[in-house]
């Protein structure tokens, strides 16, 4: 023997059954969100870890060779090597020196290094 729904009973079902389908989309997508947004905040942290553990490994290695932090035109830091620096050091102030016009009696290359670089 069946019997048959009624109009307010199969409504009613209807209703029900979509508001749970609606309450669990909403749960799934919270959980989805969350778990996005955990992986992506784990990446993050992962991420800043590696770079900080490799800043730290460069500085330490620069340091221990003789490599000399220093800031370039454009702002940026930028460390030079032992040979970059004797380089740097020549072309700021001892090639300018070897370019100057000397005259006669008080000649820069009469002086000694130190007081033409510091003067």
């Amino acid at each position: 023997m069946s019997v048959a729904l009624s109009d307010e009973e199969r409504r009613s079902f209807i209703e029900r059954t979509l508001a749970e389908l609606e309450q669990e989309h909403e749960r799934r997508e919270n959980r989805a969100q969350r778990r996005s947004t955990t992986r992506r905040s784990d990446q993050l942290i992962r991420e800043e870890e590696l770079s900080a553990l490799r800043n730290d490994l460069r500085r330490r290695f620069y340091e221990e060779n003789g490599y000399a932090q220093s800031v370039d035109r454009s702002g940026r830091s930028i460390w030079l090597s032992p040979a970059e620096q004797e380089l740097r050091f020549f072309r700021r102030f001892l090639r300018p020196l070897s370019r100057s016009s000397c005259s006669a009696g008080d000649s820069q290359m009469d002086r000694p290094l130190r007081s033409t670089l510091w003067a």
